[in-house]
């Protein structure tokens, strides 16, 4: 039952869903963004624009992953990683911009700063996405 392509499409479709998911609460947790929620709720642009980055680099990790490997456990491993050093590029951010609060700057919806996350984000997903195979 789990070699149909449709079945097994439908299950990497589920699991793509999780993960971006959790990779969501993941970030929530551990990125420069106090009160996502809150914060988008108030129409906070700067922190739409670094989730958005988030999601869409976590999608181009996860698409990388499930076109180049052919069993659920590659797939897992290799996104499992990736997404390990997407949070490493994400902790760079500091490194990348000193002497600025990235964490402050987006609470005060501070849209250059935001748009340069979510830059970053696509960035370090893009070059991941190149060195899963």
């Amino acid at each position: 039952m789990l070699t149909h392509p449709a079945v097994f499409a439908l299950l990497l479709f589920l699991f793509s869903c999780l993960v971006i998911i959790g990779i969501g609460l993941i970030f929530h947790f551990l990125t420069p963004i106090d009160r996502i929620r809150e914060q988008l709720a108030q129409g906070n642009l700067a922190v739409a624009l670094a989730l958005g980055g988030e999601i869409l680099a976590t999608a181009l990790i996860l698409h990388q992953a499930i076109i180049h490997n052919d069993t659920i456990w590659q797939i897992l491993g290799w996104s499992a990683l990736g997404f390990a050093m997407l949070l490493i590029a994400g902790y760079g951010f500091q490194v990348i911009l000193p002497g600025l609060n990235v964490r402050a700057q987006i609470a005060h919806d501070n849209r250059a700063v935001g748009f340069i996350v979510m830059s970053l984000y696509l960035a370090f997903g893009w070059i991941i996405k190149a060195c899963i195979f």
